[in-house]
């Protein structure tokens, strides 16, 4: 499949593993441009003369996305900076935000041409060939596969093998398609056939079909219910099922958090910005600058607001979700599944704040720049959001910890970020 863009199973449009590389690809050669001109401070000659030759050399040496954060010194090299640590710096800073900017700008291009496969639903991939084929295959005459001797195995005492060959048979009806001459030759058969009676072990299946094709009388095989293997089984070890007590061992299956069904409507980046900013108007007492912003928001953002004053509440006494949800769900017309859905998303959220926050503070005592590790946070937060694979994520977040100076915090970080960026995806 060469298009760039493709459907995920959330319904949201992404880019295909060809239009991440493109993603990729472009995302280099902008910064290579921006380095050379910014830090390296080539003059005009020197950089036309590199980015010529630079789509090229990413397309030979950079075969899929690893490699951009593994050859960063080989093209270090090619840009001729010679201190490859300030390059990879530079671009740990920088991809992320370039990244993001150039997926979206490759999905604004891509979607609208192949939208019609994903929201039409009379779309089939084979309406692409009959449209393009029809009158050819209306016209063609049907096949037929006769057996014939082959005559290329001379060995004695071999008997050749029949091979089928395709040889054309013109119907009387020069428009009449292959399956309905097999319709109409089989009819009487597939309407007198009884249904296939496999209980009885003594009757060979085989020899069942043959006799009702030949005789072509038409029969009703009444199955007993009695019969059925769920049911044999059932009242042969149903006492035992039911006094069987509930096992108390907790199975790894058990063990995983069970996912409402809803697909999640507030994205940890929305949840962040929302929350963020209605903390900055409490702070500066500005209820006028809040109703407004208020009233701008959609229904969903609105609700996840009033969620998560309600989880903050909690730690107060009880909340009378259920009572809460019925009222929304009535005031809102909006399913209770995706209420359920944006509380137990945000719960989470507050979850993982916490533990980036002491993932981050525990890098510092490692003795990486407070500075340092808190510029990492804004494209944490657009990382884990990211409709990407957790591949991809591991790959852009070494990318991003390449702008950090201390060997062990980096090792930390990339260890304990992982550990988050699967826990994160395993939730969605």
């Amino acid at each position: 499949m060469n298009d760039l863009a493709v459907k995920n199973e959330f319904g949201k449009y992404i880019l295909s593993d060809l239009g991440d590389r493109k993603a990729y690809i472009s995302t280099t050669e902008k910064l290579s441009k921006y380095y050379m001109v910014k830090a390296l401070k080539r003059d005009a000659v020197f950089i036309q003369s590199k980015l010529k030759t630079l789509h090229v050399f990413l397309e030979s040496n950079f075969n899929n996305l690893n490699d951009f954060l593994t050859k960063l010194d080989l093209l270090s090299e090619f840009l001729e900076e010679k201190n490859s640590a300030d390059f990879s710096k530079f671009m740990g800073k920088y991809f992320l935000s370039t990244l993001e900017k150039e997926k979206a700008a490759i999905l604004t291009i891509e979607v609208p041409k192949i939208s019609y496969k994903f929201d039409n639903p009379y779309y089939a991939p084979g309406n692409d060939m009959l449209l393009r084929f029809a009158q050819a295959f209306q016209k063609a005459p049907p096949l037929s596969a006769l057996p014939e001797s082959s005559s290329t195995d001379t060995d004695a005492g071999k008997v050749p093998a029949p091979v089928k060959k395709i040889i054309v048979v013109t119907p009387a009806d020069p428009m009449a398609m292959p399956g309905k001459h097999v319709l109409e030759r089989f009819t009487t058969d597939f309407a007198s056939a009884a249904v296939l009676d496999l209980s009885k072990k003594e009757k060979s299946v085989e020899t069942s079909v043959t006799k009702r094709v030949v005789e072509k009388k038409t029969s009703v095989v009444t199955i007993d219910a009695s019969d059925m293997p769920g049911l044999i089984l059932l009242k042969k070890f149903g006492p035992l099922f039911h006094g069987a007590p509930i096992l108390k061992e907790e199975t790894e299956e058990d063990a995983k958090v069970t996912i409402p069904s809803a697909v999640r409507t507030i994205s940890f980046q929305m949840y962040v910005n929302i929350t963020n900013k209605m903390t900055r108007f409490s702070r500066n007492k500005d209820q006028n600058g809040y109703k407004q912003w208020y009233i701008t928001l959609s229904k969903e953002h609105r609700i996840a607001l009033q969620i998560n004053n309600l989880i903050n509440k909690e730690k107060d006494g009880p909340v009378q979700w259920n009572a809460f949800f019925h009222k929304i769900t009535y005031m809102e017309k909006i399913d209770v599944m995706l209420l359920e859905r944006i509380k137990f998303d945000i719960e989470y959220y507050k979850i993982l704040l916490i533990k980036i926050k002491t993932t981050f503070q525990k890098a510092i005592t490692q003795g990486e720049p407070i500075a340092q590790v808190q510029a990492l946070y804004a494209p944490l937060v657009k990382l884990l959001d990211l409709a990407s694979s957790s591949e991809e994520k591991a790959i852009t977040l070494q990318m991003t910890l390449l702008q950090l100076s201390n060997a062990n915090a980096k090792e930390y970080l990339k260890t304990e970020l992982l550990k988050l960026i699967s826990e994160f995806d395993s939730r969605r």
